[in-house]
């Protein structure tokens, strides 16, 4: 593939690192840590601290939570949405890579991840922003149902 050259560093490592869709969290991992030297696992973790440090504000988003799909595990109490954020929400194997866009007004570029822990995967989203050097500026999630 042809690199185009651009006028931002932070733009010449989006191309190089060609991210598409459809191909395996292993690829993803392996392209990022080449050019950024920072892997999805540690991305990960950065958004399961934030979640730990804001379970009771996170929950507030919800008024309920399927955990899994499963319906017969539904929780509508806000102590019992808390303690599965800090169980479930807070694990790296439900943390799942759903895309990245580079970001140049901020100059960084934004990972998106879902949670499957959470209803289906889709209503509990977490970001990292990620500068040109490969350091987190920051992580957050939130709900997106």
């Amino acid at each position: 593939m042809e690199i185009k050259n651009t006028d931002s560093k932070l733009e010449d490592i989006w191309l190089e690192l060609n991210l598409t869709d459809g191909v395996s969290e292993d690829v993803w991992d392996r392209q990022i840590q080449e050019k950024l030297y920072l892997s999805l696992d540690n991305m990960k973790n950065e958004i399961i601290n934030w979640v730990r440090d804001n379970t009771i504000s996170l929950a507030e988003q919800f008024k309920y939570v399927v955990a899994f799909g499963d319906y017969d595990h539904f929780f509508d109490e806000k102590q019992l949405i808390q303690g599965f954020f800090a169980e479930e929400a807070s694990k790296i194997e439900n943390w799942i890579i759903s895309g990245a866009k580079l970001d140049l007004k901020l100059n960084l570029i934004k990972f998106a991840f879902s949670c499957k822990a959470v209803d289906e995967g889709d209503s509990l989203k977490g970001y990292v922003y990620v500068s040109e050097n490969g350091k987190v500026k920051h992580a957050f999630a939130q709900n997106e149902s």
